[in-house]
């Protein structure tokens, strides 16, 4: 389906507005254009408060000098809900129905069927959510669950929106540039219901909260890349998405139990950073990377001997990647490793993210080991080559004499340096 054949509503031959002289009460009293919809208008659906439909209608058929109709207030709920974009209004004179059939309003343009999301809709549910997880209990939560959230919220629906249509634009290059401007467009107007709500979450609205963070995570890393392309910073510091991420996560943690509670639980119930010490925990299988890592610490501590505080932030960036190495190796062969990847760029501190942003050398030894387990992710299509990219980038920002830390990074990812890995006769090493 071709985007132009499908796009939004021409904005040529659009018929002019109607005045709204019986809206309700919202609309009114923020001044913009009601559309009259009964029994809630949609501006009072979009931003999830109780439309007044009923008081007003109360109200008038009490002053009316006919028989006084008293009509049911709506449930507090009921905001939640999304109704058809146009009903018959019942309480006319005339009959709703005309030769057999409901009669439209006199305005058909919102009622127009909107092709293009319908069908990110769909592609969603039957094939991008497929693409999350292996796990077929956590595909049908992906599939099913998170889409009924999207109606009740529609952050959640516009980052579904957003994440499929990355999807389409990767398996049709030829309209890539249509989805990706469609991607941005969904995410930016998404972006206002978790500002909105964060300082204000409750045990209804963390899930969703937590399952936008997820699909922003996949967002990211899906965006087609540039050449300068840092993932988690860039040159003006922590990136837009990771900063957003960073934020909710910090929040949702203390709303755990709620999360673990709903309809989404069974995303959680597998991983826990909490109070789990990988230099300690002698329950957890012991991941093969573990020597390596403890090796690089070691370096870490000798090499700032004398800077305390770079010490501790360097040895605490690498704490949080042992535990993301152990509870990636402990999962099931079927889990999703999404949590505890991507769980480590929320869980080091901004101290280390500013060190990053400058390209320190310790900073970027330690980014290349996280390197490899985002490269643990290489089958997806919305990771598959940033394994490669970083370590591209960071071989060639890092100092030569730290260069030999790069070794286990570079042959786990598999990737060639432009020396060919081995030096020439009479050269020196690539790793030197």
């Amino acid at each position: 389906m071709s985007p132009t054949e499908t796009d939004m509503l021409p904005s040529a031959s659009r018929k002019p507005h109607r005045k709204s002289r019986n809206g309700c009460g919202h609309c009114k009293r923020r001044k913009i254009k009601c559309d009259e919809t009964k029994p809630v208008c949609r501006n009072c659906v979009k931003h999830a408060i109780q439309c007044d439909y009923p008081d007003i209608m109360a109200r008038k058929a009490a002053s009316s000098s006919r028989s006084p109709q008293t009509l049911p207030s709506l449930p507090p709920s009921s905001a939640h809900l999304h109704f058809p974009a146009t009903l018959p209004d019942t309480s006319a004179t005339s009959s709703p129905l005309v030769n057999g059939e409901v009669a439209l309003l006199e305005d058909e343009e919102h009622m127009r069927l909107n092709m293009v999301d319908l069908e990110l809709l769909h592609n969603f549910s039957t094939s991008t959510s497929h693409t999350i997880t292996a796990n077929p209990e956590l595909r049908t939560l992906w599939r099913v669950e998170v889409p009924c959230l999207a109606f009740k919220y529609d952050f959640v629906m516009r980052a579904i929106l957003a994440v499929s249509a990355l999807h389409m634009g990767y398996w049709k290059p030829e309209s890539a540039e249509f989805y990706v401007q469609r991607a941005i467009a969904h995410h930016k107007i998404g972006l206002r219901g978790p500002t909105a709500i964060l300082p204000h979450v409750t045990r209804d609205n963390c899930s969703p909260l937590y399952v936008f963070s997820a699909l922003t995570a996949m967002l990211s890393l899906a965006m087609p890349r540039k050449s300068d392309d840092f993932l988690f910073v860039g040159t003006e510091g922590v990136a837009d998405w990771l900063f957003l991420m960073r934020g909710i996560t910090s929040i949702i943690e203390s709303s755990r139990d709620w999360i673990l509670s709903g309809s989404i639980g069974a995303m959680l119930h597998r991983v826990n950073r909490d109070g789990f010490d990988p230099h300690t925990s002698n329950t957890e299988p012991r991941p093969p990377e573990e020597d390596h890592l403890a090796d690089l610490r070691r370096f870490v501590e000798r090499e700032m001997a004398g800077k305390p505080e770079d010490r501790e932030i360097y040895v605490g960036a690498l704490d949080e990647l042992s535990k993301s190495y152990h509870i990636v190796h402990s999962l099931g062969p079927t889990d999703c490793r999404m949590r505890p990847i991507f769980s480590w760029s929320c869980q080091v501190s901004n101290e280390y993210l500013t060190r990053l942003t400058s390209h320190e050398s310790m900073s970027l030894v330690i980014f290349a080991h996280y390197a490899v387990l985002l490269h643990r992710l290489d089958h997806l299509w919305w990771v598959k080559g940033w394994g490669t990219h970083l370590i591209t980038k960071i071989y060639a920002l890092v100092e030569s004499v730290y260069r030999q830390w790069l070794r286990w990074p570079v042959e786990e990812i598999g990737w060639v340096p432009s020396h060919g890995g081995l030096a020439a006769p009479g050269t020196s090493s690539p790793w030197s």
